[in-house]
């Protein structure tokens, strides 16, 4: 496997920010094509990403075609989230357009498995797990600093689903407490991680091409890779947060 990569989706509407009709998006009318097809095909009732986000999504998928080698394999992963998978869906529409526009031969392949298996620790469709345990941490940050419980209940209700100026803030003080304790759930998560990426190896091995693997996730999905590959140990800064659309790789000689 020449990469393992995870992605943050593309950037969330804002905290009440009222989505328009997508007539009135100001995306054009090949780029309204296709978020309406995704969003359709998904079968998703709230994208959770904003318009905003496309033009991104396509410049990211652009950059990702180039540096692919001819007859590259290139294999996506996403959470069950529908800001994951509709960056996903357009991320892998943007790469096969352009692999047929300049004849390039890369093959695109999302991860496929029965529910009884996907639903399972460890799965390779869960590499870019949200760990549930993020959300207890964030609970006990707005316990120790007094943040208005509201705030935090919606958006841990609506599982991030919506941006809020604070959250690369509770991510960040969530996971440095985590990861100084002993019983750490992002070093369990890394633990995992490198299993499945071990799974993933195996199950394609048999390929005689070029593997690239992309998983969309969220913060703590790119956290954990840092973790496990990268020996991330702190985040000193909000700055060192992974960002919409952040492509984390893992250092895979390590």
């Amino acid at each position: 496997m020449q990469e393992f990569n995870i992605i943050r989706h593309g950037e969330k509407l804002e905290a009440g920010e009222e989505r328009v009709p997508l007539e009135e998006s100001g995306l054009s009318g090949e780029q309204q094509r296709d978020w309406k097809e995704s969003v359709e095909r998904l079968g998703l009732e709230n994208p959770e990403l904003s318009y905003r986000a496309v033009p991104k999504i396509e410049k990211l998928g652009q950059e990702i075609f180039e540096s692919l080698p001819e007859g590259a394999l290139v294999i996506f992963g996403s959470t069950n989230t529908p800001r994951t998978k509709l960056t996903a869906d357009l991320l892998s529409k943007k790469i096969m357009e352009l692999s047929v526009r300049e004849n390039k031969n890369i093959t695109v392949a999302f991860i496929w498995e029965p529910e009884e298996i996907k639903g399972q620790p460890g799965s390779l469709s869960s590499i870019p797990m949200y760990p549930p345990e993020i959300s207890d941490a964030i609970k006990k940050i707005q316990e120790q600093d007094e943040i208005d419980d509201k705030i935090i209940k919606d958006y841990l209700e609506k599982d991030g689903g919506f941006a809020h100026p604070k959250e690369e803030e509770w991510v960040m003080k969530a996971v440095n407490d985590d990861l100084a304790g002993e019983d750490s759930f992002m070093r369990r998560r890394a633990d995992l991680l490198k299993s499945q990426y071990e799974k993933l190896k195996e199950a394609f091995g048999n390929e005689n091409r070029a593997i690239f693997f992309y998983g969309l996730g969220h913060h703590s999905s790119l956290l954990a890779l840092d973790v496990c590959f990268n020996g991330r140990k702190k985040y000193d800064s909000v700055a060192e947060m992974p960002q919409p659309l952040s492509l984390w790789k893992a250092d895979l000689k390590q």
